[in-house]
Parts: structure tokens; C-alpha cells; sequence
């Protein structure tokens, strides 16, 4: 009985945190709201209580299925079979060379992004909440150093941060077509905490040896589609106004996330040591 009322009182503390940071964090987003009003419209649209749920989908043999069950076992299939398992790759190492760079993990950086956590956002499969992790950092900052320099060290993970919950978003077309919806994969916060550390040094890095096109927009500080467009626009303003014509071809990759050759990628990243 005296434990339930413990456990009872920690999870009226958690859920009283919750609620506060909660409201908190929306009035941030008002006072926000005309300089950044697309974060606004973003938490607008994951507080909706009306979701979309995928029904039903069409089976391999054209029918509909029959149960959730049966939805899950589709898509998943479906995600399955659409995502690369290249297997050994034996590419061009003839240029490889002994990278410069060494991932660090400071306590210092470790307890900058728990404190940067959100709050609204949701715990992965471990059931981690990162409020949890955010009012926690004090105390778990060394821990988790720890935890993280040992698995790059060792070059393995945690079996939990391999794991994902799998949400299918609705894209376009017919909502029955299993091809018309993505995957998107809630996995550990503990997890992306160290895949931030890493691509943040790793950025630091490629910027330092310019191993980045300027070209570049796209998962890249400071620039994004907005950048691109106006770059391009300018281009075809200065090619107008000079009464030259131009030609513009738009590609699309389909399932670009799902088709990376990993094995090739990997072999690019061994090449990058000047």
C-alpha cells in the first residue's frame, strides 16, 4: 500500500510538470506567433483530437483488409519491401584515407540537449519521456555520457535504441493503396540525443574541410528549401531581364529515405579524411 501511494505521488508530480510546461510552452508560441508562425500552425496540427486512421488497405491479391490487424501486417510488409538491404558493397577505396575527425561526447554537451528537450513531444519505445529527461538533466548528464562515449567506443548500441513505433502518414491518392503512405518512426530520445551530438560535429567538420556544395540547402545550418527557392529565382530573374529562355526540369526521388545505399554511403563517409 505505501508504494502505490509513492508511485502515486510521483506520477501526480510528472503529469502536474507536464500540464505546467505545457501551458507554458503555448504561451511561448503566441507570444511567437508572428515571427514564427509556422511552429504555431505545427503544434495546432499534432493537438488535434481528430486523426486521421488508416481503415482499411488493398492486399497484395486486390482485396481490402479486413481488421487493424491485418492493415499493420500490410503496411508493414509494404514498408519492408520498399527499404534497401544492400548487403556488402565492395566500392573504390583506393582514395580512402584515416578520417581526422574523433566524435567526443562532453558532459557539457550532453546536458545542453537534454535542457533543450520539448516537452509535448512523445517517448519513444523505452517509454522515456523526454520532460522526464529535461528535469532530470542534472543527474543524468554523466550517466549518459558515459553510456554514449562507451557505445562509440565500442561501436555498438543498446538493443532499445534499435527499436521504432511505426506511424503510416497519408501522403496523396487513394487511401486504400498501401504505396500511398510514408513511415515515420518514433524511436529512443536517449538515442537522438547522441545522433544529434554526432551530426553536429560530423556538419562542424565537413563545413571546416568544405566537403559541402554551396549548392547544398537541404539538411544543412541556415539554409533550406526557402534558400534554394530564392537562389533559383534570382538566377532566372538575371537570365530574363538578359532576354535569354530558360529550361527548368524538376526530379523527384521516390522513397529517397528508403532507397539510400547505406554500404555506399558508408564507403563515401571512409573516403572523407583530408
Amino acid at each position: 500500500m505505501g508504494n502505490y501511494k509513492v508511485y502515486k505521488a510521483v506520477r501526480n508530480r510528472v503529469v502536474k510538470l507536464i500540464r505546467q510546461d505545457k501551458i507554458a510552452y503555448q504561451r511561448k508560441l503566441a507570444r511567437q506567433f508572428r515571427s514564427n508562425p509556422k511552429r504555431f500552425y505545427g503544434y495546432v496540427r499534432r493537438m488535434q483530437t481528430v486523426k486521421d486512421k488508416v481503415t482499411v488497405v488493398k492486399t497484395s491479391d486486390g482485396k481490402l483488409t479486413a481488421n487493424e490487424q491485418e492493415t499493420a501486417e500490410v503496411l508493414c510488409s509494404y514498408f519492408k519491401d520498399v527499404f534497401v538491404e544492400e548487403g556488402y558493397w565492395k566500392g573504390d577505396t583506393s582514395s580512402r584515407q584515416d578520417p581526422e575527425i574523433e566524435i567526443v561526447v562532453s558532459e557539457e554537451k550532453v546536458k545542453r540537449m537534454l535542457k533543450d528537450l520539448k516537452p509535448d513531444k512523445s517517448p519513444g519505445p523505452d517509454g522515456i519521456h523526454p520532460l522526464l529527461l529535461r528535469n532530470a538533466a542534472d543527474e543524468v548528464t554523466r550517466p549518459l555520457t558515459i553510456l554514449y562515449n562507451k557505445s562509440i567506443n565500442s561501436g555498438q548500441v543498446p538493443v532499445d535504441w534499435r527499436k521504432a513505433n511505426i506511424t503510416p502518414i497519408y501522403k496523396k491518392g487513394p487511401r486504400n493503396e498501401p504505396g500511398n503512405y510514408r513511415p515515420v518512426s518514433l524511436t529512443s530520445v536517449v538515442c537522438k540525443i547522441l545522433e544529434r551530438i554526432i551530426k553536429e560535429q560530423l556538419t562542424n567538420y565537413f563545413e571546416e574541410k568544405e566537403q559541402i556544395s554551396s549548392k547544398q540547402h537541404g539538411f544543412v545550418s541556415h539554409r533550406s528549401c526557402l534558400t534554394n527557392l530564392l537562389e533559383a529565382f534570382e538566377k532566372w530573374t538575371e537570365y530574363l531581364v538578359a532576354g535569354n529562355g530558360i529550361d527548368i526540369i524538376y526530379l523527384d526521388y521516390r522513397k529517397a529515405f528508403d532507397t539510400v545505399p547505406h554500404e555506399r554511403l558508408l564507403t563515401k563517409l571512409r573516403q572523407v579524411g583530408k
